[in-house]
């Protein structure tokens, strides 16, 4: 696998150039002649340049804009997993995994210099985008390139945000330093650098929401830039991999058994206690077969008493305990429960 190589020694004398001049793109734009109008003199493209495109540019070039009012089919159309959801002021936002790979909220779906009113999906391949947009720059300049596809995203424990690699050709997206050495001799078990991500960051650098540098070249990383295809979809976690499918509530829930939905979504903004004992309460709840325990809070405690007295209902009024704990303690709420006779 590409990926596999490394390089121990680190590059210096990295230059992060951005592309000016590069008029208003619409649906039907050549990207790769706009690209290489902008890169003459000083600014002609060398062998092993990188190139950082928006996504917001391509997404354009491809006539994937939406008016507003479709942007809940296209979250829905967006999305092949949600991961959690949080209800604000005047919407709900999801945040979920997009059939591109990330884990985005709203589906990377993006109002902001749009060139009008209307919205901007994602490409759903951008990793055969930046094949395609690659082979064509190359083609052209008769030089080795690697093209990434950058946007912006939020991360998790971490305040900001920060670019990523959406779609890569042509440049090594992880430098694998596993089985070499660092500077005591010890042996690298698990360090893998995302080159890629890095390089999206570092190209982020010379662009702000106002100058309109849609296009970076980041030069000085030549021994990354192999010219073959390697995607950035690799650097997904997936699968086993993914220790975090869901959020803290959301994972209660779903061992709860309770479905993914916009029933009970959690708000944005602190909530009550009340509030939040009677949502984990309700999920306890949930498509628990009868007969349904009786239960009160009191204090500091959840009282719980058998619907009657059979041997069934002290099993489910036990069962209810549990499951209420557990909810409860998703909540961050106090969760003791006390099952009492009838």
């Amino acid at each position: 696998m590409p990926g596999k190589a490394n390089t121990q020694n680190s590059e210096t004398n990295i230059q992060i150039i951005p592309l000016r001049g590069i008029p208003e793109v619409v649906a039907g734009s050549d990207l790769t002649q706009l690209i290489l109008a902008c890169c003459t003199g000083p600014l002609s493209l060398t062998d092993g340049d990188i190139i950082c495109v928006a996504s917001k540019i391509v997404s354009k070039s491809l006539g994937l804009q939406i008016p507003p009012t479709e942007k809940e089919a296209a979250e829905a159309a967006h999305f092949s997993r949600i991961v959690a959801r949080r209800r604000g002021p005047s919407r709900i936002t999801s945040v979920g995994v997009t059939v591109s790979g990330p884990v985005m909220a709203a589906a990377g779906i993006d109002a902001s210099n749009t060139g009008g009113q209307h919205l901007l999906t994602l490409p759903t391949d951008p990793d055969g985008e930046a094949e395609k947009l690659r082979r064509a720059l190359s083609a052209s300049s008769g030089k080795r390139l690697g093209v990434l596809i950058t946007d912006t995203v939020s991360r998790p424990w971490r305040l900001g945000i920060a670019d990523i690699a959406l779609g890569a050709s042509g440049v090594r997206t992880i430098d694998d330093a596993r089985g070499g050495t660092d500077r005591d001799g010890r042996v690298l078990g698990i360090t893998q650098r995302a080159l890629a991500d890095e390089v999206a960051c570092a190209a982020d650098l010379a662009r702000s929401k106002a100058n309109g540098a849609a296009v970076v070249i980041v030069r000085g990383l030549a021994p990354h830039v192999h010219g073959l295809t390697e995607g950035a979809r690799q650097l997904n976690r997936t699968g086993a991999d993914d220790w975090f499918a869901r959020a803290s509530l959301e994972s209660v829930w779903h061992a709860l058994g309770c479905p993914d939905g916009e029933d009970d979504v959690a708000s944005l903004e602190e909530e009550e206690a009340a509030l939040r004992r009677a949502r984990a309460l309700r999920k306890a709840l949930h498509a628990e077969p009868g007969p349904v325990p009786r239960f009160v809070w009191q204090t500091d405690r959840l009282i719980v008493y058998p619907a009657e007295k059979t041997a069934a209902a002290l099993i489910a009024a036990a069962r209810f305990c549990a499951r209420a704990e557990a909810a409860l303690r998703a909540e961050n709420l106090p969760a003791l429960t006390e099952l009492k006779d009838v």
